[in-house]
């Protein structure tokens, strides 16, 4: 018989696991947090409002007690909602402490202590999960995995080693001499941009079994990824800018019409010397220039205007991504305030400067939202990915694990340039 038994435990001391099955592995709980609030976010909605009416959970969660705190094994999304119901500006995020005051506020009957099953035998705690959510019924209130998700719990608890194609065609490309020894590719974009074989194949490549599977010249493949790496360590395609399926059409679309791409890779082709692929520059190093790429947007006049466009001029002209990473990750932290606070009062926010960023940016990007300085699509990637980047752009200041990287710092800047101009721009 396994070691398990019920505990009343507080909400305080209960943890909502980054290492899920769901999302994979997150940094921090609140990235999980994010995560869960931002998919399936009309279920968690129709959750949190059922918690707060009836004012219990009709199922136990299944905890693991760590240290002083209890990690939740099944059971997140409950939590979840259980935290912001009791405190709603939990993880920072204007929008959810919004919708969770106002449960919070008509509701007198949220509990702050809930009873959970707690084990410390995680083999029972695998075999109880994996039961519930990949092959068995579920139990009311749970979210049924789905293919990914099966697939994560079984490479999260061991079960299962998968190929990380990004990182084998990175050494591809090593052993080619097309990446330096230092040079790594900016994975989560690359996995983003070939996310199914429908965009691989658009390259040339695919993944069988596990394995990736060259469709024409393997030469051509590598010399492909590099120019496409390179787009990327210059900025020039970020996260923003990949978004969804329509922005990755858009910029294979752009390669395929200079010619970058193979005409019409067929599946299964054997590679023929006469592959014919143009690659422009396709041996070029990257050079990691300096994250801003266009000059200070206004005439510095104010005090205020004229310390933002020496830190602009400074990270312009003065720090280079190579040389200057961490200088660079801080002083981003510093522009992006600034700037937010610059056009804070403009908005009619109740925020003053006192206030977390993530608060204040969040007023500024409903304002911007509202005045159709930013679309509605631009505005919630806005508001879903905000938090987690201000938390590693303060992790580069306080957290000796957390190292800038050229890409992440380009990638960041991708992200929030236009935000940062709008905010110095508007009148």
């Amino acid at each position: 018989m396994t070691d398990k038994n019920v505990e009343t435990i507080s909400i305080n001391n209960i943890v909502v696991n980054n290492e899920n099955a769901r999302h994979g592995k997150l940094e921090t709980e609140k990235d999980a947090i994010l995560w869960l609030l931002s998919n399936n976010s009309s279920r968690l909605e129709a959750l949190a409002k059922d918690i707060a009416k009836e004012g219990k959970l009709y199922e136990r969660p299944l905890v693991k007690k760590e240290n002083d705190k209890y990690i939740v094994y099944d059971g997140n999304r409950r939590i979840t909602c259980l935290k912001l119901l009791n405190n709603p500006n939990y993880i920072g995020n204007t929008v959810w402490s919004s919708f969770f005051e106002t449960l919070k506020k008509n509701n007198d009957n949220i509990p702050n202590k809930i009873e959970c099953d707690v084990s410390n035998d995680i083999q029972y705690i695998n075999e109880l999960v994996e039961r519930r959510h990949v092959g068995g019924d579920t139990g009311k209130g749970q979210l049924k995995w789905n293919r990914e998700q099966k697939e994560n719990h079984l490479i999260l608890t061991g079960q299962k080693k998968v190929l990380d194609f990004t990182v084998f065609l990175q050494d591809e490309m090593k052993k080619e001499g097309l990446l330096g020894e230092a040079e790594t590719l900016e994975h989560s974009l690359i996995k983003r941009l070939f996310s199914s074989n429908a965009f691989r194949k658009k390259i040339g490549f695919i993944l069988e079994d596990e394995k990736v599977s060259y469709i024409i010249d393997r030469m051509d493949v590598l010399k492909i990824l590099l120019r496409i790496h390179n787009d990327m360590a210059e900025g020039k395609e970020t996260l923003h800018t990949l978004w969804n399926n329509k922005d990755k059409e858009r910029y294979l679309k752009k390669l395929e019409d200079e010619g970058i791409l193979p005409q019409t890779p067929k599946e299964n082709a054997k590679s023929s010397q006469n592959s014919k692929t143009t690659v422009v520059n396709p041996r070029k190093k990257v050079s990691f220039p300096s994250i801003i790429d266009t000059d200070f947007p206004i005439e510095a006049k104010t005090n205020e205007e004229i310390k933002i466009k020496a830190i602009w001029d400074e990270m312009q002209y003065r720090l280079k991504c190579s040389t200057h990473p961490y200088s660079l990750g801080v002083m981003m932290r510093v522009l992006l305030e600034l700037a937010t606070d610059y056009c804070l009062p403009k908005t009619n926010s109740l925020k003053d400067k006192s206030d977390h960023l993530n608060q204040k940016m969040m007023d500024v990007v409903g304002f911007f939202e509202k005045e159709k300085i930013l679309n509605k699509s631009d505005s919630n990637n806005l508001k879903g990915t905000a938090t987690v980047d201000i938390n590693r752009l303060h992790a580069f200041v306080h957290n000796l694990n957390a190292h800038p990287t050229p890409q992440e710092l380009i990638s960041l800047w991708g992200k929030y340039k236009n935000y940062i101009i709008n905010c110095l721009m508007y009148k």
